[in-house]
């Protein structure tokens, strides 16, 4: 019978007797009765535990049984099908205290100290430590042999500006599509024509901080009202990941370009 609809169940009253009323119990609730014919609700699972019924007919009494009405699962195909626990459970505990049962588990006890063998970890440590130095030593000289040729290099300030941040579109990062790369580079040239134009050390300073530094200076306002966009737009790709494409990119290292290539103070 299926849980929480009604359903019409018989006990055996014979006919002509009278039978009591049956009262809603925990698991059911009484809809109607009839004589022996009563409808409930089933509300548990399982087999309902019915009472009997009293009956009786003139003087005489009669104690009836209820009908066996079992609930089908709602659920039949999930785990809502539980199989009973067995009962009681079993706790097979060991007598005596822990540590009495504990120390037979300690099988390493028995081994007793193992064959004296090769030291290999030691060794192979040895080995680790005289190859790291090594490498170190061998990595020492290739840098003071390159010590020379990049003293050679000439330096940023030393470029033209305008040049310098057109060779940004044969830059690595442009060549891959990293424009969080690409715009850090260009952030880094605008902040060096900053220092060159005005004065200003623009090492740990924001932008914000860097218009406020240097509005006063002649010129800034001509500047920042140019670079106000490109400014914008070195955020979004550095701070948001914004994307770009190599048009767009390369637009903006134009304008780049175009900024620091005015001239420095």
């Amino acid at each position: 019978m299926p849980l929480g609809r009604p359903v019409d169940i018989d006990y055996p009253v014979p006919a002509g007797w009278m039978a009591d009323s049956l009262a809603s119990g925990e698991g059911y609730s009484v809809l109607s009765q009839s004589g022996g014919a009563v409808t409930i609700v089933p509300l548990s699972l399982d087999t309902l535990d019915l009472p009997e019924l009293t009956a009786w007919s003139g003087s005489d009494t009669i104690q009836v049984g209820p009908p066996v009405v079992v609930v089908d699962r709602t659920l039949p195909d999930t785990v809502y099908t539980i199989s009973p626990f067995p009962a009681p459970a079993l706790f097979v505990i060991p007598p005596g205290l822990p540590e009495d049962y504990l120390s037979a588990l300690r099988f390493w006890i028995q081994w007793g100290p193992g064959p004296a063998g090769f030291p290999w970890l030691v060794l192979a440590a040895a080995a680790v430590a005289i190859g790291g130095a090594a490498w170190a030593v061998i990595r020492s000289r290739r840098r003071k042999a390159a010590a020379p040729m990049q003293a050679q290099a000439p330096a940023p300030a030393d470029l033209d500006p305008a040049a310098a941040a057109l060779a940004l579109l044969e830059s690595a990062e442009f060549a891959s599509g990293d424009w969080r790369g690409l715009f850090r580079e260009i952030d880094a040239h605008l902040r060096r024509f900053v220092t060159s134009r005005f004065g200003a050390d623009t090492t740990a300073l924001t932008w914000r901080q860097i218009s406020s530094r240097i509005r006063e200076s002649p010129g800034a306002g001509e500047f920042l009202e140019e670079s106000g966009d490109l400014v914008g737009e070195i955020r979004m790709q550095r701070y948001a990941g914004w994307g770009s494409s190599r048009e767009r990119a390369e637009a903006w290292v134009r304008k780049l370009a175009g900024i620091v290539g005015r001239g420095r103070a």
